[in-house]
């Protein structure tokens, strides 16, 4: 039932996959997390307008650490993160959740 709002939630944005080419990645504002998130095989959804910040990040199996997670706690527009079947720590989730207060995270598959 989780699942289902995260998903519910989720797809009420308009969003559009950001392209993860080398250029665009070093031209970015948020490069350092795009170069993250795509190093770890994960993938990042932004607002449908060009230029718009990352609005949900998806790294779900992915071999992020407490660090990584840690290191989203400036991204202000986050609003959804997965990280289903990740080592991520509740206490790093916490640490983000207190930074980014309207962020929804799962932890569930």
């Amino acid at each position: 039932m989780k699942a289902c709002r995260l998903l519910l939630f989720v797809l009420s944005f308009p969003f559009a996959v950001v392209a993860h080419t080398p250029e665009a990645v070093a031209q970015t504002p948020e490069a350092e997390v795009l170069t993250l998130v795509t190093r770890l095989g994960g993938s990042v959804t932004a607002a449908a307008a060009p230029g718009s910040p990352i609005v949900a990040i998806d790294l779900h199996g992915s071999a992020v650490t407490d660090a990584g997670v840690l290191s989203l706690g400036a991204m202000q527009q986050l609003k959804v993160l997965l990280l289903g079947r990740t080592a991520v720590s509740a206490e790093a989730m916490s640490a983000l959740q207190a930074s980014l207060p309207d962020l929804v995270f799962t932890e569930a598959t």
